[in-house]
């Protein structure tokens, strides 16, 4: 059975190889790649290839198969005994069992009993008038209630079975209903080959050339063997006219020559029963003539004769040769196709697994390739940064000293119109006493310094308004891309563990953009520089200096004019202290804001380094882990490689 145990390897190995490539789409996730190799899987393990056996009543099937299996499976009688189709499978240790429409309803280990019960003419039907055996009983006598789904298993183990062969046992085809030979002659169609068995004595019945002539005609008889039982049973003579006959006979059915068989299962029953004394030493001779010879033999000479018979009868019954065709047959004919389509399919799949994990290995690749570019542009940025902001505080200077010039003219006109307010009040004023003079004084002092106050305070955010603008400006040109730093690359490829693909995820640039925004006039007005204008002496010289005079003079006339001189230099000294005060005031605010500014600027870039670093080990350990992937993929390559080439 080498061809057979050759074929049953072959389709072992290509399940064995759908195994291991559904191990590697699984790896990489092709889903429907895994489920395909599950439903190749699935077919080639039902790739048993079927053998059917039909046959008259009582032409011998039975004898046949269990001299082919070398086991008495199926029982032997005179008359009718298959009740079912019969299938004969693979299996650990003997059991038979039953099923009825798909349905296992009974099972058992003791074929003798099973069989008992389960034959045409059991006698324990009678006992049963309920139950399975009932039920049985039932389906085998009314007609139409026998399907393919109701049929008879038996598990052996034997070579045969093991290396693929499924054998079905068909009833007879002149069964005493008809029933089931209709089930036979589908069993037939659907049989790799079909094995059809006559008696010599009897070629080409009614009912088998009925047989022949519905379907055989109409089909295919390339899978038709015919074996011609019973052919120990002819003389010589007989022999030559028989075998003449039947050549001429199937030749008109258009069977060729090599597909006749001339064999005797009986002889072949005979020879495994002498193999038991071969093999063990012990048993006894299947025949009488055979018991006589062997009764003065010591039990050497008693092997001896059992090996020359089991011989003699094996080649006689010409079972062995027939079963090496048949062997051949199968193979060739129809595993040989059956383990090339499984092939093809395996080939197929495993082209689309080596074309995923190159497309893998191109992504693995070019996510290396792109963090390190990446990784570089953000060093150089980050450097670039540092440098904008070294050489954005030169620049600045002379952009804010222009700001501030514009703010002091704008102030000596501002201070020039208040001037012109309080003048025209004080030129319609009566003064008649000193006091009345301190007072005046006093109050023009209040309102002039209240109207520059008010105009700071509301021209200070204009100022940090257009300074902070000056500055972000002058930065901005300094680095344009500074929002898009510490940005890592998306990771493609699917086996980056999740772990590293989060630490590719970056918020600095949002830290540092939140960090140039500048602080409101808030941060100006905080500094306390300006709060020096309320503190300009100018009112409590001017007041100071009347009160020395008001005791000597009490003209009026006097008192206007000297008040008019002292307002004069008051609007003098008010301006001069206070231009002085907001040039140092703006200098020091901006410097103090820029500080800040700077601070935070330099704290964010502190935080960025931290986080430049862990994105550079992050770096590190991603590509070790892609490289680890790059690796892996290649090695499933290498493994896909070599499932294709066991093909």
């Amino acid at each position: 059975m080498e061809k057979l145990n050759q074929y049953k390897n072959s389709i072992n190995n290509l399940i064995s190889t759908a195994n291991a490539l559904q191990k590697i789409a699984s790896a990489i996730e092709q889903d429907d790649l895994f489920e395909q190799l599950k439903l190749v899987k699935l077919w080639a393990e039902e790739q048993d290839l079927l053998l059917a056996t039909v046959g008259e009543v009582s032409v011998g099937k039975s004898s046949f198969l269990n001299a082919l299996l070398k086991h008495p499976v199926l029982p032997v009688s005179r008359k009718e005994s298959t009740a079912l189709v019969t299938h004969v499978r693979r299996g650990e240790n003997l059991k038979a069992s039953l099923y009825i429409e798909g349905e296992q309803i009974f099972s058992s280990k003791d074929l003798e009993s099973f069989n008992d019960s389960y034959t045409v003419h059991s006698k324990r039907w009678k006992e049963e008038s309920t139950g399975r055996l009932a039920r049985f009983k039932k389906i085998m006598t009314t007609k139409n209630e026998v399907n393919e789904d109701t049929y008879i298993e038996i598990q052996l183990n034997h070579p045969l079975l093991q290396n693929r062969v499924r054998i079905i046992d068909t009833p007879g085809l002149n069964d005493s209903g008809g029933i089931r030979s209709v089930i036979t002659k589908r069993f037939v169609r659907k049989a790799d080959a079909a094995i059809v068995l006559m008696r010599a004595d009897k070629l080409l019945s009614n009912s088998e050339m009925a047989f022949f002539q519905e379907y055989i005609l109409k089909k295919h008889v390339d899978h038709i063997f015919i074996l011609v039982n019973r052919f120990d049973k002819l003389g010589a003579d007989d022999q030559v006219t028989v075998k003449e006959a039947a050549y001429k006979k199937f030749k008109e059915l258009n069977i060729p020559e090599k597909n006749v068989f001339f064999v005797s299962a009986k002889q072949a029953v005979l020879a495994n029963s002498l193999e038991k004394i071969v093999v063990s030493g012990e048993g006894d001779f299947p025949t009488k003539a055979l018991q006589l010879k062997a009764e003065s033999l010591t039990p050497s000479e008693r092997v001896s004769l059992a090996k020359d018979e089991m011989l003699r009868l094996r080649e006689s019954s010409a079972l062995n040769y027939f079963l090496d065709v048949l062997q051949e047959f199968l193979v060739s004919n129809k595993g040989e196709g059956r383990k090339r389509k499984i092939e093809n399919q395996l080939e197929e799949i495993g082209k689309r697994l080596n074309d995923e994990l190159d497309e893998a290995n191109k992504d693995l690749r070019r996510t290396d390739d792109e963090v390190k570019t990446e990784l570089k542009r953000n060093r150089d940025e980050h450097k670039q940064s540092i440098k904008a902001m070294e050489t954005t505080r030169q620049k600045f200077s002379e952009k804010t000293r222009l700001e501030k010039h514009e703010f002091i003219k704008r102030f000596e006109r501002v201070f020039e119109s208040i001037k012109t307010e309080v003048e025209a009040e004080t030129t319609i004023t009566h003064i008649h006493s000193s006091e009345a003079a301190n007072a005046l004084l006093k109050a023009r002092t209040d309102e002039l310094m209240d109207r520059i106050q008010s105009w700071v305070l509301e021209e200070l955010p204009k100022i940090e308004q257009s300074v902070r603008q000056i500055y972000l400006n002058e930065y901005s040109s300094q680095l344009p891309t500074v929002q898009n730093v510490f940005q890592m690359p998306t990771i493609r490829s699917a086996f980056i563990p999740a772990e590293i693909k989060k630490s590719s995820s970056n918020t600095d640039s949002a830290a540092l953009t939140g960090a140039v925004v500048g602080f409101g006039a808030a941060a100006l007005l905080g500094v306390g520089i300006f709060g020096a204008l309320l503190l300009i002496p100018a009112a409590a010289m001017g007041a100071a200096f009347l009160a020395e005079e008001s005791s000597s003079s009490s003209d009026g006339r006097k008192l206007t004019q000297r008040l008019s001189k002292e307002i004069e230099k008051l609007y003098v000294r008010v301006e001069k202290e206070s231009k002085k005060t907001i040039q140092t005031g703006f200098d020091q605010s901006v410097e103090t804001w820029m500080n800040d500014m700077e601070e935070s600027i330099q704290k964010s870039f502190e935080r960025t380094e931290k986080r430049l670093k862990k994105i550079e080990q992050s770096f590190k350990d991603e590509e070790t882990n892609v490289s680890k992937e790059i690796e892996y993929i290649n090695s499933l390559k290498i493994e896909v490689q070599a499932q294709l080439a066991r093909i």
